[in-house]
Protein backbone atom coordinates (compact mmCIF):
# COMPACT_ATOMS: atom_id res chain seq x y z
CA UNK A 1 0.00 0.00 0.00
CA UNK A 2 1.52 3.34 -1.02
CA UNK A 3 2.08 5.95 1.69
CA UNK A 4 0.39 9.35 1.68
CA UNK A 5 3.38 11.00 0.00
CA UNK A 6 3.17 8.65 -2.99
CA UNK A 7 -0.55 9.42 -3.32
CA UNK A 8 -0.03 13.20 -3.47
CA UNK A 9 3.14 13.18 -5.50
CA UNK A 10 3.61 11.55 -8.86
CA UNK A 11 6.88 11.98 -10.68
CA UNK A 12 7.94 14.61 -8.08
CA UNK A 13 5.03 16.88 -9.08
CA UNK A 14 1.90 17.74 -7.16
CA UNK A 15 -1.24 16.15 -8.58
CA UNK A 16 -2.85 19.51 -9.30
CA UNK A 17 0.03 20.69 -11.49
CA UNK A 18 -1.05 18.20 -14.13
CA UNK A 19 -4.82 18.54 -13.86
CA UNK A 20 -6.80 21.06 -15.96
CA UNK A 21 -9.60 20.59 -13.43
CA UNK A 22 -7.50 22.46 -10.80
CA UNK A 23 -7.37 25.55 -13.03
CA UNK A 24 -11.16 25.44 -13.50
CA UNK A 25 -11.76 25.25 -9.75
CA UNK A 26 -9.45 28.19 -9.00
CA UNK A 27 -11.00 30.36 -11.71
CA UNK A 28 -14.52 29.52 -10.54
CA UNK A 29 -13.69 30.50 -6.95
CA UNK A 30 -12.09 33.79 -8.05
CA UNK A 31 -15.05 34.73 -10.24
CA UNK A 32 -17.48 33.88 -7.43
CA UNK A 33 -15.53 36.08 -5.00
CA UNK A 34 -15.53 39.01 -7.41
CA UNK A 35 -19.23 38.68 -8.19
CA UNK A 36 -20.24 38.54 -4.53
CA UNK A 37 -18.04 41.46 -3.54
CA UNK A 38 -15.66 39.49 -1.36
CA UNK A 39 -12.76 41.09 -3.15
CA UNK A 40 -14.02 44.65 -2.66
CA UNK A 41 -12.72 47.06 -0.07
CA UNK A 42 -15.81 49.26 0.10
CA UNK A 43 -16.35 50.65 3.60
CA UNK A 44 -19.35 49.46 5.52
CA UNK A 45 -21.82 52.32 6.04
CA UNK A 46 -21.88 53.52 9.63
CA UNK A 47 -25.21 53.87 11.43
CA UNK A 48 -24.18 57.17 13.08
CA UNK A 49 -21.71 59.11 10.94
CA UNK A 50 -19.67 61.80 12.71
CA UNK A 51 -20.40 65.14 11.05
CA UNK A 52 -17.89 67.93 10.58
CA UNK A 53 -19.21 71.25 11.89
CA UNK A 54 -17.89 74.80 12.14
CA UNK A 55 -17.83 76.48 15.53
CA UNK A 56 -20.31 79.04 14.19
CA UNK A 57 -22.81 76.33 13.21
CA UNK A 58 -22.26 74.41 16.43
CA UNK A 59 -22.85 77.59 18.44
CA UNK A 60 -26.12 78.14 16.57
CA UNK A 61 -27.16 74.56 17.34
CA UNK A 62 -26.57 75.08 21.06
CA UNK A 63 -28.14 78.53 21.15
CA UNK A 64 -31.43 77.22 19.88
CA UNK A 65 -33.98 77.82 22.60
CA UNK A 66 -35.10 74.23 22.20
CA UNK A 67 -31.66 72.86 23.18
CA UNK A 68 -31.58 71.64 26.75
CA UNK A 69 -29.12 68.92 27.56
CA UNK A 70 -25.47 67.96 27.57
CA UNK A 71 -22.57 68.38 25.17
CA UNK A 72 -19.85 65.83 25.77
CA UNK A 73 -16.52 67.15 24.52
CA UNK A 74 -14.48 64.05 23.72
CA UNK A 75 -11.49 62.65 21.84
CA UNK A 76 -10.65 59.17 20.58
CA UNK A 77 -7.38 59.08 22.56
CA UNK A 78 -9.10 59.99 25.85
CA UNK A 79 -9.51 56.94 28.12
CA UNK A 80 -12.09 58.62 30.42
CA UNK A 81 -14.14 59.55 27.34
CA UNK A 82 -14.30 55.88 26.37
CA UNK A 83 -15.72 55.11 29.82
CA UNK A 84 -18.16 58.02 29.87
CA UNK A 85 -19.69 57.56 26.40
CA UNK A 86 -21.57 54.29 27.18
CA UNK A 87 -23.19 55.99 30.20
CA UNK A 88 -24.21 58.91 28.00
CA UNK A 89 -25.76 56.47 25.51
CA UNK A 90 -27.91 54.99 28.30
CA UNK A 91 -28.90 58.45 29.53
CA UNK A 92 -29.75 59.53 26.00
CA UNK A 93 -32.05 56.54 25.56
CA UNK A 94 -33.69 57.22 28.89
CA UNK A 95 -34.12 61.02 28.72
CA UNK A 96 -34.41 61.85 25.02
CA UNK A 97 -38.17 61.17 25.08
CA UNK A 98 -38.42 63.80 27.85
CA UNK A 99 -36.74 66.47 25.72
CA UNK A 100 -33.15 66.20 26.95
CA UNK A 101 -30.62 66.34 24.13
CA UNK A 102 -27.18 64.81 24.30
CA UNK A 103 -24.58 65.43 21.62
CA UNK A 104 -20.84 64.88 21.46
CA UNK A 105 -18.19 67.20 20.07
CA UNK A 106 -14.89 65.63 19.04
CA UNK A 107 -11.72 67.69 19.30
CA UNK A 108 -9.59 65.02 17.61
CA UNK A 109 -7.01 66.03 15.05
CA UNK A 110 -7.46 64.28 11.73
CA UNK A 111 -11.12 64.90 11.02
CA UNK A 112 -14.29 62.97 11.79
CA UNK A 113 -12.69 59.68 10.76
CA UNK A 114 -10.43 59.87 13.83
CA UNK A 115 -13.32 59.28 16.25
CA UNK A 116 -15.68 57.30 13.98
CA UNK A 117 -14.31 53.84 14.95
CA UNK A 118 -14.91 54.58 18.65
CA UNK A 119 -18.45 55.84 17.96
CA UNK A 120 -19.18 52.69 15.96
CA UNK A 121 -17.64 50.32 18.54
CA UNK A 122 -19.61 51.88 21.43
CA UNK A 123 -22.85 52.09 19.40
CA UNK A 124 -23.26 55.77 20.19
CA UNK A 125 -26.81 56.67 19.19
CA UNK A 126 -26.82 60.45 19.71
CA UNK A 127 -25.38 62.99 17.22
CA UNK A 128 -21.60 63.34 17.16
CA UNK A 129 -19.90 66.35 15.61
CA UNK A 130 -16.26 67.07 14.88
CA UNK A 131 -14.71 70.53 15.13
CA UNK A 132 -11.09 69.79 15.93
CA UNK A 133 -8.98 71.72 18.43
CA UNK A 134 -10.74 75.05 17.87
CA UNK A 135 -13.46 74.05 20.35
CA UNK A 136 -10.88 74.12 23.18
CA UNK A 137 -10.38 77.87 22.78
CA UNK A 138 -13.98 78.74 21.91
CA UNK A 139 -15.40 77.03 25.02
CA UNK A 140 -12.39 77.66 27.31
CA UNK A 141 -11.98 73.96 28.03
CA UNK A 142 -9.53 72.93 30.75
CA UNK A 143 -9.81 69.16 30.40
CA UNK A 144 -11.16 66.31 28.34
CA UNK A 145 -13.77 64.98 28.74
CA UNK A 146 -15.86 68.00 29.60
CA UNK A 147 -19.62 68.11 29.81
CA UNK A 148 -21.16 71.41 28.78
CA UNK A 149 -24.55 71.83 30.42
CA UNK A 150 -27.03 73.75 28.26
CA UNK A 151 -30.45 74.99 29.38
CA UNK A 152 -32.77 76.63 26.84
CA UNK A 153 -29.91 77.46 24.48
CA UNK A 154 -27.62 78.99 27.10
CA UNK A 155 -24.54 77.40 28.64
CA UNK A 156 -25.41 76.81 32.28
CA UNK A 157 -22.11 75.22 33.30
CA UNK A 158 -19.13 73.07 32.45
CA UNK A 159 -18.09 69.88 34.22
CA UNK A 160 -14.47 69.05 33.38
CA UNK A 161 -13.15 65.53 33.84
CA UNK A 162 -14.89 62.17 33.84
CA UNK A 163 -18.34 62.21 35.40
CA UNK A 164 -20.05 59.23 36.97
CA UNK A 165 -23.35 57.94 35.62
CA UNK A 166 -24.99 59.13 38.81
CA UNK A 167 -23.54 62.66 38.57
CA UNK A 168 -24.64 62.99 34.93
CA UNK A 169 -28.12 61.76 35.77
CA UNK A 170 -28.38 64.28 38.63
CA UNK A 171 -27.38 67.04 36.20
CA UNK A 172 -30.09 65.92 33.80
CA UNK A 173 -32.65 65.81 36.63
CA UNK A 174 -31.77 69.42 37.46
CA UNK A 175 -32.28 70.38 33.81
CA UNK A 176 -35.77 68.84 33.92
CA UNK A 177 -36.83 71.03 36.85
Amino acid sequence: MPGPAKFLFRSNRLWFNRSPMWLCIVLTVLVACLLTGLGCNEPTPTPNPVRSISMKDFGELLQSSSFTGLVAVVASWCAPCKTELPDLVKLHEQYHPRGIRIVALSIDEGGPQAIQPLIDRLNVSFPVYWSGQQAVAVYNLVGIPTLIVVRDGKIAGKLPGQQSHRAMEQTIQELLR
